[in-house]
């Protein structure tokens, strides 16, 4: 051999998987034209792997002059389908391989696969009574300290390995009328165990060729092959896709398996003679670009989605009422949702890529100079399509408030509604629209000029009037102002919100309006008549112990509770001064359910709306 086999090995086989010995001796027989091949595994038990040995044995034509000169040379192979370099996977599990090989009718050849093998073997000529035919291979003096696996030696695991790595080849054989039979037997333990694949074993695959606009100009005439039953509803789904290469299969998670929970036995191979040269040297993975890769699973989820709907109507039910959800929740994106990749793909990857196609049209509209009446009807729908995207964020929103624990979510809502310590200006308020949430309270809110959390009264009075010198470190929870331009003297509004945990005494709960009216005082002194109007709102938990205490309050249509009372509130006592004041108390699962109830509405709207767009569409 013209390469030094120990190095070789290292350099090939660093990673290879046990089970490559047998699959490497099983090909070699097939590629000799092997119609029964003998698999004999021994070792006096699990534990002592030192005494692990394999006979492999077959039918074919053997060793030939030929045959044996290209085994000799490590890189000579008959094609570009064979590297010529899984024999090393022997010799990576075993120090002693002993080949012999009966051949031309009359021949017998024999030879160590050793370090030291030059190319040479000892070739005699034996009588018709002595002449075997084929191959055995005798591997002995384990290389390794222990089996990392006892399945490795199980024939019951090993049937299924061989039978999922030859699938096509095993198929294609019996579709040419060979009658291939696999004998695997153990002795392991001095228990004996006996497995057989035959013809019977082997799945009758249907075709189905790929369109070429599917793949490109890279592997045209590529065919997928399927084999699809139903089985045993209670038996977990045995779902296969993978690609073959040179004879063989590698597996590959192209797709999730959100419709076979049980019941399904399906295999899908994909196949081109352009896959040739994309396993790797130890034949045990395939090399595949990224793009490559999502070439493949486009391919896999359309077809195997064709497949699929046209044989079983449960699982295009599946699909459908899937889309339908899906569409529901997100109508934004109802026609950009790709209705076959629904169950083949994580529910976030197929959101994913229609909120993709969708910002893309975005782009396209937003970049055009000159709207065409079919980039204006887009443009009516992505405008549409945003307005629902942010329905659908207020959503999840309320679900985030009603996920909170009862009794322990002042700070929360605080942050939700508008983050604590910020600042947030009108004139970046769409910027800030997934910011800050004013929305909960009130829509309207949503035009605010100046919003303050948790900011110093000193700061506001500074917002209002950049010239005042007013401080006080009186901290609202949440201050907004509206259409405030002191330049021009005109009015303005100012909303103020307080919230109080819930489960505090009594008196701090109604310490509520007295915080109140002291920010109403504040304001009045200091503005007067500038100020237009004033609103002001204390979030706190309503019990029926509160509202004994409460004076004056009148319950609003609400899913909780809001009490509303206008107050009249003392400015100064000499001389006697008064102002109406207007307060809301709001419970807090009337605060998250009004919400709920408002949102759920433009839902709603939109829902159907996205609905007869789609119909019209069809």
């Amino acid at each position: 051999m013209n390469v030094n086999l120990s190095n070789a090995v290292r350099m090939f086989y660093g990673k290879s998987s046990y089970e490559m010995v047998y699959m490497e001796a099983i090909a070699n027989a097939l590629d000799a034209m092997a119609t029964e091949i003998n698999v004999e595994i021994s070792a006096q038990s699990k534990k002592i792997a030192d005494t692990l040995q394999v006979t492999i044995s077959d039918n074919g034509v053997g060793f030939t002059d030929g045959r044996f000169k290209k085994f000799s040379n490590l890189f000579d192979t008959e094609d570009t389908a064979h590297k010529g370099l899984g024999r090393l996977s022997y010799r990576f599990y075993f120090n002693d391989v002993e080949i012999e090989s009966w051949y031309d009718k009359s021949k017998h050849r024999k030879f160590s696969f050793s370090d030291d093998f030059d190319g040479k073997s000892d070739v005699d000529t034996v009588n018709e009574d002595e002449w075997i035919g084929g191959t055995k291979l005798f591997l002995s003096d384990y290389a390794k300290k222990k089996l990392f696996n006892n399945s490795i030696i199980d024939v019951k695991f090993l049937k299924n390995k061989i039978l999922s790595h030859f699938y096509l080849r095993l198929f294609l054989l019996k579709k040419q009328k060979a009658n291939i039979v696999i004998h695997l037997a153990s002795k392991i333990d001095g228990k004996e165990k006996k497995a057989v694949i035959s013809t019977d074993d082997i799945p009758d695959f249907k075709t189905i060729p790929i369109e070429d606009t599917d793949v490109g100009v890279m592997f045209t005439g590529m065919t997928l092959y399927y084999f699809v039953e139903k089985t045993d509803d209670k038996k977990p789904s045995n779902v296969v896709t993978a690609i073959n290469v040179e004879g063989r299969t590698y597996a590959q998670n192209f797709i999730t398996k959100e419709f076979f929970h049980s019941g399904y036995n399906m295999v899908f191979l994909l196949f081109s003679n352009n896959f040739n040269g994309l396993a790797e040297a130890n034949r045990e993975t395939i090399t595949l670009t990224d793009s490559n890769k999502q070439l493949f699973r486009n391919i896999f989820i359309k077809y195997i989605s064709k497949i699929l709907n046209g044989m079983y109507p449960d699982i295009a039910t599946a699909q459908s009422k899937k889309r339908e959800q899906l569409e529901g929740r997100y109508p934004h994106l109802s026609s950009y949702i790709d209705g076959n990749s629904i169950g083949y793909m994580q529910q976030s990857e197929v959101l994913g890529k229609a909120e993709d196609l969708f910002f893309k049209a975005q782009r396209e509209v937003l970049n055009a100079p000159i709207l065409n009446q079919e980039q204006y009807e887009k443009a009516k729908n992505i405008t549409s399509s945003s307005l629902t995207q942010y329905i659908l964020f207020r959503q999840r929103v309320i679900d985030k408030l009603k996920s909170l624990d009862a009794g322990n979510r002042e700070e929360e809502v605080h942050n939700l509604i508008c983050p604590r310590y910020r600042v947030f200006d009108g004139k970046n308020a769409y910027n800030d629209l997934y910011k800050q949430n004013l929305w909960l309270i009130d829509d309207r809110f949503m035009t605010y000029s100046n919003v303050l959390s948790e900011k110093e009264m000193t700061k506001l009075f500074k917002i209002i009037d950049p010239e005042t010198d007013y401080e006080n470190t009186g901290r609202p929870d949440i201050a907004i102002v509206f259409s405030s331009d002191p330049d021009k003297s005109e009015k303005f509004d100012v909303v103020i919100i307080e919230l109080k945990r819930e489960g505090i005494d009594i008196d701090k709960t109604l310490g509520v309006e007295r915080q109140l009216f002291d920010r109403a005082r504040e304001l009045y002194s200091h503005f007067g008549e500038k100020i237009q109007r004033m609103w002001f709102y204390g979030i706190i938990e309503i019990s029926e112990k509160v509202e004994l205490e409460l004076n004056g309050y009148d319950p609003l249509y609400s899913t909780g509770k809001v009490l509303f009372a206008q107050k009249n509130v003392k400015i100064s006592l000499n001389p006697m001064k008064t102002i109406d004041v207007g307060v809301y108390l709001v419970d807090y699962d009337a605060l998250i359910g009004d919400a709920d109830r408002r949102n759920e509405t433009f839902l709603s709207i939109i829902q159907n709306t996205f609905k007869e767009s789609v119909e019209e569409g069809e």
